[in-house]
């Protein structure tokens, strides 16, 4: 599935490029750099490191995208 999404961000960040810049490369390495992107396992860890606890995960424009509340914890 990812890498179904990789090749639609690629390809509408070329689209897009290409019909708002005529370059196609503007937005292209947007979808490159989202591959060294940390997986939701990994973000979550961070959060979860950087003391935040996970409220609500929320997907979105078919699993593209995910919308993440988080709760700053308190420290003693």
């Amino acid at each position: 599935m990812q890498l179904v999404q990789s090749g639609l961000l690629g390809f509408w960040g070329r689209f897009c490029g290409l019909v708002l810049h005529g370059n196609s490369e503007v937005h292209g390495y947007i979808a490159e750099s989202l591959r060294s992107y940390p997986n939701v396992d990994e973000l979550g860890d961070y959060f979860r490191q950087a003391g935040f606890k996970i409220v609500r995960r929320e997907k979105l424009l078919f699993g593209m995208l995910e919308l993440t509340l988080l709760e700053k914890l308190k420290t003693k």
